[in-house]
């Protein structure tokens, strides 16, 4: 992982839980000297990584440092809810 797409998922994830419009987030990751953000991608951001990130903090560091994907963190996320029977 390079160390601009780290600072990348950083700002957007920052940008996605202040609920900031993708306009406004463009702007910021310009004046970072980073790359812009698709409006597809944006909707994934606000409407999914933002979420899962509330519901779990440890997921940032998985998502900013790591750079998880959004399968990984659903899957870690249904792990961790799954309830074992007694035998």
């Amino acid at each position: 992982m390079t160390k601009s797409s780290r600072k990348r998922r950083e700002c957007l994830l920052g940008c996605a839980t202040r609920h900031l419009s993708l306009k406004k987030t463009n702007t910021i990751l310009a004046g970072c000297a980073l790359d812009s953000v698709s409006s597809r991608e944006w909707i994934l951001w606000l409407d999914y990584y933002a979420p899962l990130i509330n519901c779990n903090p440890h997921f940032a560091t998985e998502l900013i440092n790591n750079g998880r994907t959004l399968p990984w963190l659903v899957r870690e996320l249904n792990n961790r809810n799954k309830k074992l029977g007694i035998s």
